[in-house]
């Protein structure tokens, strides 16, 4: 039996597939700080609603990154 294989890898433009995924990969990014921040404002003390309402989420590109972030700010949200 004689078995043969082979592989070619041409480097093609980088720059036109990261322009295809990049937008996909925000909006992934996007979908799962949503969940978070969701179930942290259902997590959050209701009594006046004041932190539950300064939450929000943050999705930021930075270089070959994208982070996502969940934000509270109101003044007591970091006790």
């Amino acid at each position: 039996m004689n078995i043969r294989a082979q592989s070619t890898f041409r480097a093609g433009d980088f720059a036109r597939l990261e322009a295809l995924i990049l937008p996909r990969i925000q909006a992934a990014v996007t979908v799962a700080a949503d969940a978070v921040l969701e179930q942290a404002v259902s997590n959050a003390p209701k009594q006046s609603g004041e932190l539950a309402a300064s939450g929000r989420r943050e999705v930021v590109w930075q270089g070959q990154r994208v982070d996502g972030y969940v934000v509270f700010d109101a003044a007591h949200a970091a006790f």
